[in-house]
């Protein structure tokens, strides 16, 4: 294999995955099929709400239910 080959090959990778990770979705614009998904999909938009505050308290108020 050709050295600029492979240089393309590394960027073109690079790109990939520069791009395959920004593009995230947010946990909130998942709509639930039924109603134990939008329970599921409710603790877990609390919980990652707690996590962003950093409280501890609602964070442990997540367990308690």
């Amino acid at each position: 294999m050709k050295k600029p080959h492979l240089s393309a090959i590394l960027f073109f990778s690079f790109l990939l995955l520069i791009f395959g990770c920004a593009t995230q979705t947010n946990l909130s614009d998942y709509h639930p099929k039924s109603a134990e998904e939008k329970e599921v999909l409710d603790f877990m938009v609390k919980w990652e709400d707690s996590q962003k505050e950093k409280n501890l308290t609602k964070y442990m108020a997540c367990f308690h239910d």
